[in-house]
């Protein structure tokens, strides 16, 4: 704490990194690894309480501060970033050498109230079940849903199913216009692809003997 001196002032505090418990207690804390736990601290040790927003650090500066590579530094840098320590405010471009400004979340910024963004982060599988809704009931999933799309192009490419068959022959179903029908229990008489009908097995010897006497009269008149 600061001490007041013999003319009643106060003298400031020293320069400091301070890590609430509170913080140290949290899911997001614990769950970082000890490059990213030590990068923490390198970025606070850059707040001096005015310059939130304005905190820049790269990676090439960070893994020297470490004592580690870049791509660890750079992991330690998307760990602090995922779990909601750290927000940027301007991303840094590599053509032009400009590192990125980082925002912590647990003090304030551009007069706005700190966000402690890693209060409220959770690991991905308690999220994954939190957002894993049971339908209610008499509603159709998604997965019913895809089964009956697939059913009825089924349906579409090679003609109905048996229900739908057993419809037909009652006659409370009629086939749609250019679909397949395979009908086996159906008899003589059928309507085929183009929506002739077939010529009955009777009426077929006649048709025949038909046909051939026309062809022998057409040869006898050219000879």
């Amino acid at each position: 704490m600061a001490k007041a001196n013999r003319k009643g002032r106060t003298n400031k505090a020293p320069k400091h990194v301070r890590l609430h418990h509170w913080m140290l207690k949290s899911t997001a804390y614990c769950s970082l690894g000890l490059a990213a736990r030590c990068l923490l601290v390198e970025i606070y040790d850059l707040y001096d309480g005015t310059n939130n927003g304005e905190l820049f650090l790269s990676i090439r500066d960070a893994a020297k501060r470490l004592g580690v590579g870049k791509n660890t530094a750079h992991s330690a840098f998307g760990e602090l970033e995922n779990r909601g320590f750290i927000r940027a405010r301007e991303r840094g471009l590599f053509t032009t050498k400009k590192a990125t400004l980082w925002i912590l979340t647990e003090f304030g910024h551009a007069n706005q109230i700190p966000t402690k963004d890693f209060m409220r982060w959770e690991p991905e599988a308690q999220s994954r079940k939190k957002q894993n809704i049971v339908p209610e009931r008499g509603t159709i999933g998604p997965c019913e849903r895809d089964q009956g799309s697939r059913n009825a192009h089924e349906n579409t490419l090679h003609g109905p199913c048996q229900g739908d068959r057993k419809a037909e022959k009652d006659g409370s179903l009629v086939p749609a216009r250019g679909t397949q029908l395979v009908n086996q229990e159906r008899g003589a008489g059928a309507p085929s692809q183009s929506g002739a009908r077939l010529p009955d097995t009777e009426e077929a010897p006649k048709r025949i003997g038909e046909l051939v006497g026309q062809f022998s009269g057409v040869k006898e008149s050219a000879a």
